[in-house]
């Protein structure tokens, strides 16, 4: 998995989407699990899929007899990498052997660095669904931590004076 930006839209907008798989995969999980059954079979309603597509359950009438037996006995996809980086910058004034005066700056995720989540943030393990969903594939949340450090996952600054004695 990794960060992938659309291209325009059908109507020729950008609209600054990220996804977590490739345009292709996207597109055709969105076609192979949109189908309407009746009397004379299975319909594709939105085009039949021509490339790599993660299958719906019972996919091409295979029928699971045991754990992999239509395809991986264990499929693990890595979501993207969390990076953050902290930088302090400190400046002391000695005054006596026991007294200082302390200036600090400090840059939380310095670079503002966006940090991408698949599913939801409260779980340790996520399964992806809405594989029948045109937006299927799209990042819809970034790191946040507001319960316990009030951290939005922005780029924070904060200045320290501090009288040590």
């Amino acid at each position: 998995m990794g960060i992938y930006r659309n291209q325009n839209d059908a109507d020729g907008v950008n609209r600054g989407n990220v996804f977590w798989l490739p345009e292709d995969i996207r597109l055709n999980t969105f076609r192979a699990n949109n189908v309407a059954f009746s009397a004379s079979g299975a319909t594709f309603t939105q085009g039949t899929p021509t490339g790599r597509f993660i299958a719906p359950a019972g996919f091409g009438n295979c029928q699971q007899t045991f754990i992999g037996s239509c395809g991986f006995q264990n499929l693990v996809l890595k979501g993207p990498a969390f990076f953050r980086s902290d930088l302090s910058i400190v400046k002391r004034i000695q005054f006596t052997e026991t007294m200082n005066f302390e200036l600090r700056g400090e840059f939380l995720n310095a670079f503002n660095n966006i940090n991408f989540l698949v599913g939801a943030a409260a779980n340790d393990v996520n399964a992806p669904g809405g594989f029948g969903a045109a937006t299927f594939g799209r990042y819809t949340a970034a790191y946040q931590d507001i319960s316990t450090t009030n951290d939005p996952g922005g780029r924070l600054v904060q200045l320290v004076v501090r009288f040590n004695f």
